[in-house]
């Protein structure tokens, strides 16, 4: 029924009608800030409608609200959940809508007018809409009835015998959160709990599981960075969701963000994110490797260079020192330096580099190129492989680790895990221990570890050891590879390789194959950041989906 009121005099009933039309004297318009007239298919059917003026900073804007009874005209105009889902489901939601809006009841709100907003903000307030939606209306109008108790009161959620805010979703991930990790409030009745049916695909496929890949602009954006190079995870909620992340640009300058403003700005569909995937994805050992540096040491002050075109054994050797260092190692011709390393050592303002490798590696232009960028060249090498391990050892501190000179190809997707060990590593010949290798263990006053195949050790060879050696030898490769795990000290984060080359070496932690990622990861729960490196896109979603 519509009423009409003049002042003064008693309201007056209107007639039925299908539709009327409302004039009024005495404003001609309203001069507010100018904007879009808004208008939706939903339909109204009860309480009152108050058209009112709302300051804002733009001028007077025009207000629209609906006086409805909560418990029945209220709860039924709700379309937050379709009316088709189960009967259960529809009332536990009605008893939540009841308990949220009587929780606002008495808030009044003057910059809506409202106590409750008719819009997300709060609830979506559909109206009549609801009860006439084609099939399935009157559940929802059942799931209303049957929680209400009378016309004036109904089931609700208390504390203290008062009714309390309640929140409700599609999906939590497999854990609530607990709120005060979300909104700060500690709020006793809003505790992080269980949810497995979340989990279940058949029940959620669209989030039981998930994955985003978010550009480097985004990333950039979100910690108001120049780039992102790196980003981990700090902390975690009591309820499993990450609490707390920080990112680092290439050039060493850091922003942390709590998980839920982390979520919110890329736009995520939850904090529950297992570990962060970084991909560093080229076919150029070059790019790779300046890439590499940029994620792992974007702050260094100095660099380590080699070459992988003539000798990969000088590139194996260098890892560990690079490490040790917490420097970049970075790869390119020995012919000349490569013009995208020199950018890179100019844009991280390097001054000083360790050039690592055998006399034959380079060339006079290689290093005369670097003195004309002014740049203080440390050089470690000889006239062998053996006179490089000698002369970095030289400069590391630590126990070395002795290989042979037949394990190279065997040791190279291995070196960046042996390499953080940070310990020198020394070479064998067939046979016999070179002289530069025996005046380093000559040196050395610490027990030194024997790394590789067996057979690739001569009895002769292992006989000029000293007695208190530490023996990894391995019967194959596959004992090689648990062998160097043993050496090497566990990082929170490994590098997943299509490809073993010198250049990702200087990644410094284990590298996995695609196949064998995700029994990796079952046995390292602890890992916190994958990279991809020199993977294809779609096997780089792979390993999204598996982490």
């Amino acid at each position: 029924m519509l009423t009409y009121v003049l002042p003064g005099i008693a309201a007056t009933p209107l007639a039925p009608a299908l539709t009327f039309t409302l004039r009024w004297s005495g404003t001609r318009f309203l001069d507010g800030p100018a904007g879009l007239v808004n208008t939706n298919s939903n339909k109204y059917r009860y309480g009152q409608l108050h058209l009112t003026t709302i300051k804002t900073k733009d001028g007077p804007r025009l207000e629209v609200t609906n006086d409805v009874r909560l418990h029945d005209e209220y709860l039924k105009g709700i379309g937050e959940m379709p009316s088709s889902w189960p009967a259960a489901a529809l009332q536990a939601q009605v008893i939540a809508i009841r308990s949220y809006a009587l929780s606002k009841n008495g808030v009044f709100r003057t910059e809506c007018d409202c106590e409750i907003y008719g819009s997300t903000k709060d609830l979506a307030f559909v109206g009549y809409s609801k009860e006439i939606e084609a099939g399935w209306g009157g559940k929802w109008v059942d799931a209303v009835t049957a929680t209400s108790t009378d016309p004036l009161s109904g089931l609700t959620a208390t504390l203290k015998g008062r009714p309390v805010a309640t929140f409700f979703f599609t999906s939590s991930g497999g854990h609530t959160q607990d709120v005060i990790d979300v909104w700060g409030s500690n709020l006793t009745w809003l505790q992080a709990v269980p949810d497995p049916w979340s989990l279940d695909l058949s029940l959620n496929p669209g989030y039981a599981t998930w994955t985003k890949v978010k550009s480097q602009a985004e990333m950039a954006k979100a910690f108001v960075l120049s780039d992102v190079a790196s980003y981990s995870f700090n902390s975690r909620t009591r309820g499993g969701g990450v609490k707390s992340v920080t990112a680092t640009s290439s050039s060493g300058k850091r922003a942390t963000l709590s998980g839920e403003i982390f979520r919110s700005r890329l736009d995520l569909p939850s904090t529950f994110i297992q570990r962060p995937v970084v991909s560093i994805s080229s076919a150029d050992d070059v790019l790779l490797s300046i890439g590499i540096g940029k994620a792992l040491f974007p702050s260094a002050k100095s660099a380590v260079l080699t070459t992988v075109d003539t000798e990969t054994a000088s590139a194996i050797t260098a890892a560990p020192f690079a490490f040790q260092l917490k420097a970049p190692l970075l790869v390119s011709s020995g012919a000349d330096v490569d013009t995208r390393v020199v950018a890179e050592l100019i844009r991280r303002k390097i001054t000083k580099v360790y050039v690592v490798g055998s006399d034959f590696q380079f060339s006079a232009k290689y290093f005369s190129e670097l003195k004309k960028r002014k740049i203080t060249v440390e050089r470690l090498g000889g006239a062998n492989r053996y006179a490089v391990a000698e002369a970095v050892a030289v400069a590391m501190k630590g126990a070395p680790i002795l290989v042979s000179n037949q394990d190279v190809s065997s040791l190279l997707p291995l070196a960046s895990a042996l390499a953080t060990a940070s310990r020198p590593i020394l070479w064998t010949a067939s046979g016999v221990i070179p002289r530069q290798t025996a005046r380093v263990l000559a040196r050395t006053k610490s027990p030194i570890s024997l790394v590789g195949v067996a057979d690739h050790f001569e009895e002769s060879l292992v006989a000029q050891l000293p007695d208190d050696f530490e023996d990894l030898r391995s019967l194959d490769e596959a004992g090689l590879a648990v062998a160097v795990e043993e050496l090497s000290i566990p990082q929170a984060r490994v590098a997943v390789s299509g490809e073993a080359s010198a250049s990702t070496i200087g990644f410094f932690g284990p590298q996995v194959q695609l196949l064998a990622l995700s029994d990796y990861l079952d046995a390292h729960p602890e890992t916190l950041i994958i990279y991809a490196i020199r993977l294809k896109s779609d096997e780089v979603s792979q390993i999204r989906a598996l982490s």
